[in-house]
């Protein structure tokens, strides 16, 4: 519902932000449709508070609970089917000569016990840039602490970290011993939010080495994904074949694009923590997927049906959050056996299922703008070459694209006293985010709310705020006293500060040269 303010190394554009506590003029409203071929189980949003009506075993709609929301997060939804092993279903749509559909493996609710755990190589990538500061690094750390508690004494593993600058523990994977894992946590305390968020070369330093080694290197990024270079890192990731890569999303309003892209590239798992979200699980959930995966080595064989355009070419590993969805077109009416093939811990993996591609099927009308958008994405990271194909897809599809977008007004005209002027029209800060730690390659704008001439009563509202100094000298205390902080007791020489000051002069105190820091407290 709202772009996070993304880091470029050269020159960039980010929208006017609203200033905290400043709503944005806009409202939202969703309602959700959600059909299954396969039985539903629960259906729960963290994110937001949700109506939901059951229709019956396979059919459910959903809408928000309340209409004053605010556009500053990602709406999340999550299902899970009542099926207790592997749940394969087909939607179909078919008016006219066109036939789309979307081939669904949904995991099981239960999870089954492998035969045997491969031995693997891990390396875990974490984003320590100044956005990241605060709830979304210490859920990044808490998750790859426990991946790392659970590895197996024979995985090897490694430790990354970045934001301008890009830190390896070890110049190579080493054993899953236990002192090698307190090294690993001792190194992940002494990380906090650093300035930029250079990944490309946390990309390429997790990826080099992988495509020679006999066993299977597995990559974990945990990022919000705030960069503006998505199309070269997921083609980046695309070089290198014998890797499984792992994205892990933490924040109100991360970068899906690139996460969900990074995931599909790597043939890996995508999980996301919001501000709501119970940490603790997720990083369960995201060191059950990487030990273990369902269903890995996935392979589809439809047997001569009349299909065609399939997507995505690469059929990712089966992962007990999230189903796999192939996706792809038909030419004619047809019935028969599809194969799929794959691995299960150790064991081969092989199921027949009997499939129909009716002549008519008016239902299911999101399943060709699903296909659309997938072939889109697919053609998107090789932009430059697929340029038309991409508009025409865009254009008969109705979709957004590169180079086939709708218009976004950003600002307005107001006539204020019989004088008309242009003011800008801000978005609102991702929830969570606290962009006085962001980088300024950021080039984030803050709305700064001017005064008007309407007659309003006076009043002072102080805020509690913790000032962290340059220095403490009598001079800095000077120019704090003058703009009216007024300091709780400290120690003399103290570089940080805890007191209140005038709402209407926080920003001045942040200006202010002898400052570093300003955090609003609770």
């Amino acid at each position: 519902m709202v772009v996070g303010p993304r880091y470029a190394a050269g020159p960039g554009i980010n929208p006017l932000t609203a200033p905290k506590g400043v709503r944005p003029g806009h409202d939202i409203s969703i309602d959700v449709r959600l059909g299954m071929a396969t039985e539903l189980g629960t259906v729960q949003s963290e994110s937001h508070a949700i109506k939901q009506t059951r229709h019956n075993n396979w059919f459910e709609t959903i809408t928000l609970a309340a209409a004053n929301e605010i556009p500053n997060k990602d709406f999340l939804l999550k299902y899970r089917v009542a099926s207790r092993a592997i749940a394969p279903s087909l939607l179909t749509h078919r008016v006219g000569n066109e036939g789309y559909f979307s081939f669904v493996l949904d995991p099981p609710s239960t999870r089954p016990e492998p035969s045997s755990i491969a031995r693997k190589e891990l390396v875990f990538v974490i984003d320590t840039s100044g956005s990241m500061h605060g709830f979304p690094l210490d859920k990044a750390k808490e998750a790859m602490i426990q991946a790392i508690e659970g590895l197996n004494p024979r995985d090897t593993f490694n430790l990354i970290t970045f934001s301008g600058d890009t830190d390896i523990l070890w110049p190579k994977p080493v054993p899953a011993t236990a002192e090698n894992i307190a090294k690993a946590k001792q190194f992940l305390s002494f990380k906090n939010g650093g300035v930029g968020t250079e990944m490309m070369k946390a990309i390429r330093a997790a990826l080099d080495d992988s495509d020679s080694q006999e066993h299977l290197r597995v990559v974990c990024f945990m990022t919000d994904g705030y960069v503006g270079n998505d199309n070269e890192i997921i083609a980046e990731i695309r070089k290198h074949s014998n890797v499984r890569v792992f994205s892990f999303g933490i924040g109100s309003s991360v970068n899906r694009f690139l996460l969900d892209k990074m995931a599909e590239a790597g043939r890996g798992e995508v999980e996301y923590v919001s501000l709501n979200s119970d940490g603790s699980a997720a990083a369960r959930r995201f060191h059950e997927r990487v030990r273990n995966p369902l269903l890995t080595d996935i392979s589809i064989d439809f047997n001569g049906l009349p299909v065609t355009d399939v997507v995505p070419a690469r059929i990712p590993d089966l992962f007990s959050a999230k189903p796999i969805i192939v996706s792809g077109r038909y030419t004619a009416a047809a019935q028969g056996r599809i194969r799929v093939r794959g691995r299960i811990g150790s064991q081969p993996y092989e199921r027949f299922i009997e499939v129909r591609l009716p002549e008519v099927q008016k239902e299911n009308d999101a399943v060709p703008l699903i296909w659309a958008r997938r072939q889109i994405d697919s053609l998107s990271i090789d932009s430059a070459t697929n340029r038309e194909a991409i508009t025409q897809l865009g254009l008969k599809y109705s979709l957004m694209t590169a180079f086939t977008s709708y218009y976004a007004i950003d600002n307005c005209i107001v006539n204020e006293g019989g004088i008309s002027r242009q003011i800008a029209v801000p978005v609102a800060m991702p929830e969570g985010v606290r962009m006085e730690l962001a980088d300024n390659r950021m080039a984030v704008r803050t709305l700064a709310v001017a005064p008007v001439s309407i007659p309003v009563a006076k009043s002072v509202l102080r805020i509690h705020v913790g000032v962290l100094l340059k220095n403490a000298t009598a001079a800095t205390l000077a120019k704090l006293k003058q703009l009216g902080f007024i300091a709780d007791p400290a120690a003399t020489g103290a570089l940080y500060l805890t007191g209140s000051i005038d709402a209407t002069r926080l920003e001045e105190l942040r200006r202010l040269d002898t400052v570093k820091r300003v955090e609003e407290m609770e």
